[in-house]
């Protein structure tokens, strides 16, 4: 799989090749695919053990809420590995998105619950642009690349910092940025950016990093209208 490109400021720029590493997937999809299903077994009993706790204490109390932080931060470890398994299979052309119309705006607008509840004590506002087009993508990846994204740029922020998510239209193409109000956005690559490029790539988009006012985003080509 050939890296994404990321955009740099309002210009396309393929970023150098210390910044933008060749697929860390490509050398040993086995033993990535072992790990996988090793690392599957003991998560899947932690989530278990702590769904079970969870239920059979008062919510209220202090070990309610560190039950539902661990059962939290499971089930997102849990995602991240579902998104490793998609890129090991789009790498291989095994993997095929479930492409359906979405309108960017609306999508945004009902994942908010889903946002607040994933982020506990994560700041963010959506604002979100007017007649928007719509985009061919799989809702679920596509979440999956977002909540990436929305991670890294919160990781980078300063404590208490609020993040923007706003969804504006280009010529044939859907944006999607996101920026905090507080610290600065950081470029390093990490897992969740090297997933988000990756997942938004399988789309036809690119994500991007603006140096202007820091944050990153994601460009999706609209939906193609037929007369």
């Amino acid at each position: 799989m050939v890296a994404p490109k990321i955009l740099v400021g309002t210009a396309e720029h393929e970023l150098p090749a210390a910044s933008c590493p060749d697929d860390p997937f490509s050398s040993s999809p086995a033993l990535l695919r072992l790990l996988l299903h090793d690392l599957r077994t003991p998560l899947s009993s932690i989530l278990l053990h702590a769904q079970l706790l969870q239920r059979s204490m008062n919510p209220s109390t202090p070990e309610a809420r560190r039950t539902t932080s661990i059962l939290a931060n499971g089930q997102r470890m849990a995602a991240m590995l579902r998104d490793v398994q998609d890129v090991l299979q789009f790498g291989s052309g095994q993997g095929r998105l479930q492409l359906q119309p979405l309108n960017l705006g609306a999508w945004m607008q009902s994942l908010q619950p889903r946002l607040a509840q994933a982020f506990e004590g994560g700041l963010f506002t959506v604002a979100v642009g007017t007649d928007l087009p719509e985009v061919m993508a799989d809702p679920a990846r596509l979440e999956r690349a977002l909540v990436h994204l929305l991670a890294h740029v919160l990781q980078s922020a300063e404590p208490g910092a609020r993040a923007l998510l706003q969804v504006q239209v280009e010529p044939g193409e859907a944006v999607l940025s996101i920026s905090a109000d507080a610290g600065s956005f950081s470029p390093d690559e990490t897992l969740g950016l090297y997933l988000a490029r990756a997942l938004v790539a399988a789309h036809g988009g690119i994500v991007f990093h603006a140096v202007r006012g820091g944050g990153v985003g994601l460009r999706l080509p609209t939906a193609r209208v037929f007369a």
